[in-house]
Parts: C-alpha cells; structure tokens; sequence
C-alpha cells in the first residue's frame, strides 16, 4: 500500500489539473480516476487518468479534423472551472451560425442538419478513441459535455427536438471508430504531445499529419 507521503488527496489532484475538486470527486465517482482506500491517488493512477483522458480528447480532435473543422485548442487540464475540452467550429462554408453561410431558412435548416450529423460522429470519437487507448469505454457521465455539444444544433431544428443525444453519439461509434482507424499513428501521436504538454493551441494541423 502506498504511503500518504507518496500519494495525492482529491484537491491536490485538482489544482495540479486545474480542475474543480467535484470535478474530480465525480471522475472518481465514476470509476474513471482510482483511489486507494483513503481516497488518496498515485502518480500511477493520475497516469492512467490523463492517458484516458489525452485519448479522448485526441480522438475529438482529429475526427474533426478530417471533417475540416477548426480546432482550436485541445487540453487535458482544466482552465479552473471546467475540465479537459477541446473546443472548435465548422467550417464557416456551412457554419449555421456564421452570417455569410446562408440566410434563407432552408439553408439554415441544411446546415444545422449537417453539423449536427458531423458533431455526432466527432462526440462519438472521443468515446471510441478511449477505448482503444485503455480497451474499456468511459461512464456514460463522462459523456455529458460531448452530448451537450450534440444537443445545441439538435435545438436549432425543430425536427430534431427530443432526439436522445447519448444514444445519438453511441449510435454513430462505428463510423467515428472507422475514421480514428485510418488515423492510427496520428492518435498516438497527439496523444503523446498532450500527455508531455497537457495543452496544444495552433499546432493540431501538425499534429493531424502527424509531424
């Protein structure tokens, strides 16, 4: 067993990541960071907590990009409120939200349509990707902020109302999957920067081809 000497409570975690300390309380909660029996985590265990996460997050990241959406930064740590992220945009050619991609209302409709179907696939791949980087697939609460994303075109078209967006994302795992597959050693290759850097911003091109 470990000593307390050589382990972490729950908010040194959290300020190391930058995170929350409920945020990592329900990590833990969640079976998705471990702890020993004094609720206490290793550098081990921390370990396989950002391999999971920079394969999530990896997975996201190059998804989009085959799809020729912008990311603009991917994390494994927190900024202090919120957790790993990595936050990007569709092309501004069919972004229902960008002022030159259309005005008329079927143009809107199309393209709230299409990003919908692209998000899906791109959540679905952070899902995917941590499974084949720990062989076990995450909570489904972990999954909340990748469905939130779903869900925001989903409430710019009325048809898509009342769609359940966690089944939406699992539904589309088989084609995120396929597309993280033609991507392997770019995955291993993003992972391993996050993992060294916790933080990318401008570079994930390079990253996607792998340089």
């Amino acid at each position: 067993m470990s000593s307390q000497s050589d382990t972490m409570t729950l908010a040194e975690v959290a300020a190391r990541m930058k995170f929350d300390t409920n945020h990592i309380q329900n990590f833990a909660n969640w079976g998705e960071i471990e702890t020993d029996d004094d609720n206490r985590i290793s550098e081990t265990q921390l370990e396989a907590f950002e391999r999971a996460i920079a394969y999530h997050e990896a997975g996201h990241a190059l998804v989009a990009r085959s799809f020729d959406w912008t990311v603009f930064k991917i994390t494994i740590h927190g900024d202090g409120l919120s957790g790993p992220s990595c936050p990007m945009g569709p092309p501004k050619y069919f972004d229902p939200n960008f002022e030159g991609s259309g005005t008329s209302k079927m143009t809107f409709r199309i393209n709230v349509a299409k990003c919908f179907e692209m998000q899906a696939i791109i959540a679905a791949a952070g899902r995917e990707a941590q499974n084949i980087g720990t062989n076990r697939y995450p909570n489904d609460r972990v999954l909340d902020g990748d469905v939130d994303t779903i869900m925001k075109y989903a409430h710019l078209h009325s048809e898509l109302n009342g769609i359940n967006g966690l089944h939406v994302l699992k539904a589309r795992g088989d084609e995120a999957r396929e597309l993280l597959e033609t991507h392997g050693t770019n995955l291993e290759t993003l992972v391993s920067r996050l993992l060294k850097d916790k933080t990318i911003r401008n570079e994930i091109e390079c990253e996607f081809q792998g340089l």
